[in-house]
């Protein structure tokens, strides 16, 4: 993780914070950080470091126009300026973590054999908001080699409630026996 970004990434939540803005920019994080995984263009050219200033504010115009907030449009501006645009998609996910954090929710990955039904994310969400006193942010996919149950991902700890998992559980405890 960059200290640079870091730094950034703070200076833009605590501008957001003291101008009551951290919604907005919240917002603005989470499209950035959608743009930076579905473009390969974007991700190419923040990190194209032959465009002139000007050319990388021309695009960045041309792709945001006024639909950024004025707070995200002033850390482009800078990050143009001071030849530091690279650093992007480490401020974008470094500020969204603190955006998160600032607002109390916790995002989580949920990954299953099949497809949760809707009663079953809104009993898991809710088990969790208790378990941890925050807002769930649910994140599921599909993942067929669990064989059956689940594997939670919360910040940085995997909780695995797979089939697969208990099976090589079994496997290890049979063998060492």
């Amino acid at each position: 993780m960059s200290t640079v970004a870091k730094r950034y990434a703070s200076a833009l939540m605590d501008v957001a914070r003291e101008s009551g803005s951290l919604d907005p920019v919240g917002q603005d994080l989470h499209k950035l950080e959608s743009l930076l995984a579905a473009s390969e263009e974007f991700k190419t050219f923040v990190a194209h470091p032959l465009l002139s200033p000007e050319e990388q504010q021309a695009c960045i115009d041309k792709i945001f126009g006024n639909a950024a907030f004025p707070l995200t449009q002033n850390l482009f501006k800078l990050l143009i300026a001071r030849e530091r645009l690279s650093l992007l998609p480490d401020i974008v996910r470094i500020g969204l973590e603190l955006w998160q954090n600032e607002k109390g929710i916790l995002p989580v990955s949920v990954l299953s054999a099949a497809p949760l039904a809707a009663d079953q994310e809104k009993a898991l969400v809710q088990k969790l908001s208790e378990r941890t006193g925050k807002q769930i942010e649910l994140n599921s996919s599909v993942d067929e080699s669990l064989i059956g149950g689940f594997r939670l991902l919360i910040g940085d700890q995997v909780e695995d409630h797979s089939l697969a998992a208990k099976l090589e559980t079994f496997k290890r405890n049979v063998i060492n026996a």
